[in-house]
C-alpha cells in the first residue's frame, strides 16, 4: 500500500507539473501555509483543522516537482505546489468501513456552510509578491467539483468540498491567473472572514 501510494503521489507530481504555465515569477522556494478550514452554519465562524494542532495551518516550503504535504489531514491527501499551479490528491479517498464519504461526514463535523483546504499567504517573492485574478485549467475527478468551488481573494485560495463523495484517486489541479503589479497580501483571517460574507449554503 505505502508503495502504490507513493507512486500515485509521484504520477500526481508530474501531472500537476505538465499543467504549469509560463510565469514571471514562481511559488518554488517560496513558504505557503496549508490547513483544512470550516465553517459552521450556525457561528459563522472559521476554524483551521491542521496536522497535528487544531488552531494554526501548518508552513510548508515549495518544492519544485515535490509533494509539499503527503499524508495531510490524518492521511486523507496529498498536497502538491508548482509555481502557479496548486493540486490536492486523495490517494486512498475518504473511505471509512469501505464507504466513501464526504471530508465532513468522516470527520463528523455536522452540517456545515463551508469545508476546505485552504492555501493561504501565497507570494512569489519580496520584490514580486503578485496578485491572484482569476483561475484556470480546472482539472478534477470529484462528481460535482467546479470553478464555483475554487474561492480566492488575491494571496489565498480555498478548494470547498462540502459534502462531496471523495473516492479513491480523487483529485483537483488549478491553475492560478497571477498578476505581478500589486504588492499587498491579505492575511488569512481577512480570507476566512470571507467565506463566511460569500453566503455558502449547505448541499441538499
Amino acid at each position: 500500500m505505502k508503495a502504490l501510494t507513493k507512486k500515485l503521489s509521484i504520477t500526481f507530481a508530474i501531472l500537476i507539473s505538465s499543467s504549469l504555465m509560463t510565469a514571471n515569477a514562481s511559488l518554488i522556494g517560496q513558504d505557503v501555509d496549508l490547513a483544512l478550514i470550516y465553517v459552521e452554519a450556525n457561528s459563522g465562524t472559521p476554524v483551521f483543522i491542521a496536522e497535528n494542532d487544531l488552531q494554526n495551518p501548518i508552513t510548508v516550503n515549495v518544492v519544485e516537482n515535490d509533494v509539499e504535504a503527503p499524508g495531510f489531514i490524518d492521511g486523507f491527501m496529498d498536497v502538491n505546489i508548482e509555481s502557479e499551479t496548486l493540486g490536492v490528491l486523495f490517494p486512498g479517498g475518504v473511505v471509512i468501513q469501505g464507504d466513501a464519504l464526504s471530508l465532513n461526514d468522516a470527520l463528523g463535523l455536522g452540517p456545515l456552510d463551508f469545508i476546505g483546504l485552504l492555501f493561504a499567504n501565497l507570494s512569489w517573492g519580496l520584490d514580486n509578491p503578485g496578485e491572484i485574478t482569476g483561475i484556470t485549467n480546472l482539472q478534477t475527478n470529484i462528481a460535482g467539483f467546479s470553478e464555483s468551488n475554487v474561492l480566492f481573494d488575491q494571496s489565498n485560495v480555498a478548494f470547498n468540498i462540502l459534502d462531496l463523495v471523495i473516492e479513491a484517486n480523487s483529485f483537483v489541479i488549478v491553475d492560478l491567473v497571477v498578476s505581478h503589479d500589486i504588492p499587498e497580501p491579505h492575511t488569512v483571517l481577512i480570507f476566512a472572514l470571507t467565506l463566511i460574507s460569500l453566503g455558502f449554503t449547505r448541499r441538499k
